[in-house]
């Protein structure tokens, strides 16, 4: 949760072998502003892995493919934070 929050990261979901990672809702935050939001967008972008940034109701969030557990979900966050 910390790593997440660091992400600005709100709510994680694991359901049938995908993560479903949702950011602060508050669109005007300042996180979406900043540097690391900015490098997690490109890092998002750049990777093959069929990672995608999505919206749904005003809310941003990003899947991931292949995380059926929390140990797998975990490695995905921190390889962001690098």
């Amino acid at each position: 949760r910390m790593m997440a929050g660091k992400l600005g990261i709100e709510r994680i979901v694991l359901k049938n072998g995908m993560m479903l990672a949702w950011f602060i809702a508050e669109r005007n935050h300042p996180f979406f502003q900043s540097d690391r939001f900015g490098s997690l967008l490109q890092q998002i972008a750049a990777r093959k892995s069929g990672i995608s940034l999505l919206e749904n109701n005003g809310k941003l969030y990003f899947k991931v493919p292949g995380v059926d557990s929390v140990q797998a979900a975990t490695k995905v966050i921190a390889s962001i934070l690098v």
